[in-house]
């Protein structure tokens, strides 16, 4: 006759991992460093020497360079989807 209960030591190895868990839980915490804590990425901190004084000359230049873009495919390519820059050939790549 076969047995009915569950011989394998279950208890024995649930205790065995909650401990090893706990163990290193405790090793990392007592010997990691602050900044292995940091929230915040350091790519993601702000730097000191950013300036924001020249934030208006910066968006015009983007926007003198977006608008030289518009315009030059108005010009070249205005019924096509995209400009090919080195001809000033409109194109339509359907995928």
């Amino acid at each position: 006759m076969r047995k009915m209960f569950y011989t394998k030591p279950v208890l024995r190895n649930v205790v065995y991992a909650v401990a090893i868990c706990l163990t290193l839980y405790i090793l990392f915490f007592t010997t990691a460093s602050r900044e292995t804590f940091s929230h915040i990425p350091e790519y993601l901190k702000p730097r000191p020497n950013q300036q924001t004084k020249n934030w208006p000359e910066k968006s015009e230049r983007v926007k003198a360079a977006f608008l030289h873009a518009y315009h030059s495919y108005e010009r070249y390519a205005a019924p096509y989807d995209e400009l090919r820059p080195k001809t000033r050939v409109g194109s339509n790549q359907c995928v």
